[in-house]
C-alpha cells in the first residue's frame, strides 16, 4: 500500500501482491505498480504530451493528474485505438482516418521505438490454445466499462462494453468479457498474430537451466492465461521422472495435473536431475454458470 498526498490507491481486487515482475504487473493492471512507475515518469509532463498527441481535437481541460494511470484520463475507443497502433508502430502515431483519400500530416515520436517494443512484448502472453496473442484489457471504476486492445500483425482490435447510460454493472470485465470477443473477432477475420520481442538486455530470465538441459515444459506455455473450471491444471515434460514445484514447493499432484487451488498468478518449475525449467502462467477460474 501506498500513500501519495492524501490519495491512498488500492488495486483492483483491493488486495497487495508484494514484489511481483513488470510483465505481471502490466497484464494484470496493478495499479499500486502503475501508479509508482507514473511517479518516477513525471505525471504531468505525460499528461500534456498525450492530450497534445491524442486529444488535440476536444476541448477537455481537467487534469487526471496521477490517476492517469489507473483509467482517470477518460478516452473514447477511437483514441484507445490510436494508443495502440502507436505502440504498434514503433511509437510513431497513427492518426485513424474515415473518410478515403484522408491526408494526415507528419506525426513525431512518441515514444522510442525501443519502448513501444518493449511495452508490446510485455503484454504478450499465450491464449487457451497456447496461441501467443498480444493483448491488454481493462475495467472502469465499478464495472462501469470493459475494453480489450488485441494488436495483431496489420490490425488493432477494440472492443468496448459499458451501459448507454454509463450506469454501473455487476458483471462486466475486460477479462471475462470483453478479451474473449477480442479474440473470437481475431478469429473471424482471420487476423495474423503480431510478433514482438523484448530488447536482449531488457529480456528477463525465465528459465534457469544449463545449455546441456533440454526443454522441460512443453505445456503449458510461459506466459500463458488460463481459463478453467476446477481447481487442477494439466502440465505435460518432455523428460519422464520430472519433478514438479507449484510457488517454489512441490506440487500436489492428481495424475498429470497440478492442484492450485485458486487462480492468479503462479510459477511453475519442473526439475528432473541437474536441469530446471520455470515459467509463470495465470489461470482465472471460470464457472458453469457464467
Amino acid at each position: 500500500p501506498i500513500l501519495v498526498d492524501g490519495y491512498r490507491p488500492s488495486n483492483f481486487n483491493n488486495e497487495y501482491d508484494g514484489r511481483i515482475g513488470l510483465k505481471q504487473a502490466l497484464l494484470s493492471s496493478k495499479n499500486i505498480a502503475a501508479i509508482e512507475t507514473l511517479q518516477k515518469v513525471g505525471y504531468e509532463h505525460l499528461e500534456a504530451k498525450y492530450r497534445g498527441t491524442f486529444q488535440s481535437r476536444d476541448g477537455r481541460m481537467e487534469t487526471a493528474g496521477l490517476a492517469m494511470a489507473v483509467g482517470g484520463l477518460y478516452l473514447t475507443p477511437e483514441e484507445l485505438a490510436e494508443t495502440y497502433l502507436m505502440m504498434a508502430n514503433d511509437g510513431v502515431p497513427v492518426p485513424l482516418a474515415f473518410e478515403t483519400g484522408h491526408q494526415a500530416d507528419e506525426q513525431s515520436t512518441f515514444i522510442s521505438a525501443r519502448a513501444a517494443n518493449s511495452i508490446m512484448a510485455l503484454l504478450g502472453q499465450h491464449d487457451s490454445f497456447d496461441r501467443l496473442v498480444t493483448l491488454k484489457t481493462g475495467t472502469s471504476h465499478n464495472k462501469q466499462d470493459a475494453w480489450a486492445a488485441m494488436v495483431t500483425d496489420q490490425h488493432v482490435v477494440i472492443v468496448w462494453l459499458g451501459m448507454p447510460d454509463n450506469d454501473p454493472t455487476e458483471i462486466l470485465t475486460g477479462a471475462s468479457a470483453a478479451r474473449p470477443l477480442a479474440l473470437r473477432l481475431a478469429d473471424v477475420l482471420e487476423l495474423r498474430p503480431a510478433s514482438f520481442e523484448l530488447p536482449e538486455q531488457t529480456r528477463p530470465v525465465r528459465r534457469l537451466m544449463t545449455k546441456t538441459c533440454p526443454q522441460l515444459i512443453s505445456h503449458p506455455k510461459d506466459g500463458a492465461v488460463i481459463y478453467q473450471e476446477g481447481n487442477v491444471l494439466p502440465v505435460r515434460s518432455n523428460l519422464k521422472g520430472t519433478v514438479w514445484y507449484l510457488n517454489g514447493k512441490q506440487a500436489v499432484m492428481n495424475k498429470q495435473n497440478i492442484v492450485i487451488p485458486q487462480g492468479g498468478f503462479h510459477s511453475i518449475t519442473a526439475i528432473h536431475g541437474s536441469c530446471r525449467e520455470t515459467i509463470g502462467i495465470r489461470k482465472r477460474l471460470t464457472s458453469r454458470n457464467q
